[in-house]
């Protein structure tokens, strides 16, 4: 009997056991759900002999991650709640935890997983001299007569067959495993690098605990390297990524837009299937601030007015036939607001657009006749006026209704947020008018989800979690930046960075230290609270004002009024049943 993580070569062994007809290999253990015990299998034959496989880690991972890209090793097609690619290899006990992560990830947790159960089933197969031996496919690969004549007397194997020069093929893999091979995957599984450490060492303790050499591999053989994604044509922005977050937009099937009001564009971030690599497409907008991102419309809140637009999918092939776009943001309206410094936006469950009237302290909707009204206001604002007395930036929605907003301060005078803006933030729930919290250090970005209500504590380059009953706050992770800007994908949460300037945001937690600061958007696992990725802008760029995911679409573009739209149109279903089909 074969026991075996992924990937450790066993179906080699199974191979050339095979040639001699007198020996039977049952069975090739690898998918750890279907496994017998090596105690159940001594009461069915208590004659069972077995062969534990182990290979170096880092090698059988970096093989692992081919498998998963293949395709070719599927073990799950269907997995509730799995997206990306099907399930592969063992299915472990805590795959839900893995979801949305790297590839890399994944096939380290398991090869952990099943590491450890090989381990512990050695164990109690060794409780017997001669019914089970260890051995190594490296030691396996660099002398197979001698390592096949030591399990042979080791186990008490009558073996009487010349091992075959080259050694057979496995249906599952080629030989021999070159090292390029293994090396082609470093860059992304050595920023596990801790991870990876520990299941190394509990490898090595596992071959020179039952009389095997040391087969290393030295994880900093290759450094990580930089990978800067293609601007559009005609700008000086570039931008520098993990590889993890174009695996994340591509399982996810998914793409960000982002908005940089102080350099003045609008900016997809795509993922570039074929490349590994992100796209970033730049178009020039006045000011924009706030995202609103709703079925097939997007709408972005500028310096003097909204702009509206909606896919349509008819321009696909007229504008880009090379890349194919799976969504082509038209223009369809500019409701002119003034210079009323919107935030935040989104619509609510009726499709109307709710905006941030940040200079007037106030909830406004999108007004067809008129530049904006007044939804709520806070309690303490006593009267309209230009005055960005309480600076009201953020707004949460649950279940299609605007809850949550925050402010930076209670006050009701011009300006007034500023003398205490760094610890006098407020979140508000503007259905029953309460302040759940008056303490937040410049909060931006509430939102909901997974039902719980998070805020970004900007002074403090943190994201957190807050107690609706008590108002308390749990920093769920510091960023090395001024956060603004949220949204999910799954469990993952990805969060806007600025560059601040010290003369603006002097004396807050954030700029008090001397850490260095990025611009950019950083992935977070809230599960493990630590970073799982980032894109980073530089030159140009150095804040960021919204962050939203374009679900269901990895290859966005946006068109104002050109010769391509001059002849397409968007019609509602009613009046397209009348139009003449061709």
């Amino acid at each position: 009997m074969l026991f075996a993580p992924p990937r450790s070569g066993a179906s080699l062994y199974k191979k050339i056991l095979e040639l001699d007809t007198r020996l039977q290999s049952e069975e090739v253990i690898w998918d750890y759900s279907k496994i017998i015990s090596v105690n159940d299998y001594l009461k069915l034959d208590p004659k069972t002999k077995f062969i534990f496989i182990t290979r170096n880690p880092i090698s059988a991972i970096s093989s692992m991650i081919d498998g998963w890209r293949s395709q070719k090793y599927i073990t799950h097609p269907e997995l509730d709640g799995w997206w990306g690619e099907k399930w592969s290899f063992a299915l472990i006990d805590n795959w839900k935890e893995l979801v949305g992560k790297p590839l890399a990830a994944i096939a380290t947790t398991q090869f952990e997983s099943i590491l450890q159960l090989v381990i512990n089933e050695f164990k109690i197969a060794n409780r017997k001299v001669g019914r089970a031996v260890l051995s190594s496919l490296e030691d396996l690969l660099k002398d197979p007569d001698g390592e096949f004549g030591r399990i042979s007397t080791t186990l008490d194997l009558d073996w009487n067959s010349e091992l075959p020069n080259p050694l057979p093929t496995p249906t599952n893999t080629s030989l021999p495993l070159g090292t390029e091979k293994v090396r082609k995957n470093l860059s992304e599984i050595i920023s596990l690098n801790e991870q990876l450490k520990n299941i190394q060492k509990l490898e090595s303790d596992f071959r020179t605990n039952n009389g095997l050499k040391q087969n290393v591999f030295k994880l900093d053989s290759q450094k990580l390297k930089k990978e800067v994604s293609q601007p559009s044509s005609g700008t000086a922005f570039q931008s520098s990524h993990t590889k993890s977050i174009v695996e994340l937009l591509l399982k996810s099937n998914s793409s960000l837009v982002v908005s940089t009001y102080k350099s003045g564009h609008l900016i997809f971030v795509r993922p570039d299937k074929e490349k590994s690599v992100l796209n970033t497409s730049f178009r020039k907008i006045y000011r924009p601030m706030g995202l609103a991102v709703g079925g097939s419309r997007l709408s972005v809140g500028t310096g003097d007015s909204i702009i509206n637009y909606t896919n349509q999918p008819g321009l696909k092939a007229k504008i880009d036939p090379e890349n194919n776009p799976d969504k082509v943001y038209a223009l369809r309206s500019i409701t002119q607001t003034g210079d009323v410094a919107i935030h935040e936006m989104g619509y609510d469950k009726n499709g109307e657009l709710w905006f941030v009237n940040t200079k007037f302290s106030c909830l406004s909707k999108q007004q067809l006749n008129f530049s904006f009204n007044c939804e709520w206001k806070p309690d303490w604002i006593t009267e309209l006026a230009a005055e960005d007395r309480c600076h009201l930036n953020g707004l949460a929605f649950v279940n299609g209704e605007p809850k949550f907003v925050t402010a930076l301060g209670q006050t009701n005078n011009a300006g007034g947020w500023r003398e205490n803006k760094g610890s006098g933030g407020l979140l508000i729930d503007i259905q029953s008018n309460k302040i759940i919290n008056s303490s937040l250090s410049m909060p931006h970005s509430p939102r909901w989800h997974q039902e719980k209500l998070w805020v970004l504590e900007s002074g403090k380059g943190s994201l957190a979690t807050v107690d609706l009953t008590t108002g308390a706050t749990e920093t769920i992770i510091e960023l090395p930046g001024f956060t603004r800007g949220l949204t999910f994908i799954g469990p993952f949460a990805l969060v806007g960075l600025s560059q601040v300037r010290e003369t603006i945001f002097k004396e807050l937690p954030l700029t008090n230290g001397s850490k260095e600061r990025y611009c950019g958007v950083w992935i977070v696992d809230t599960r493990s609270k630590t970073i799982a990725g980032f894109i980073k802008f530089e030159g140009a760029v150095q804040e960021i004002f919204d962050v939203q995911v374009l679900p269901n679409t990895k290859w966005p573009m946006i068109l104002d009024n050109g010769p391509e739209t001059l002849n397409s149109f968007v019609l509602d279903d009613d009046t397209l049943k009348l139009v003449r089909k061709k």
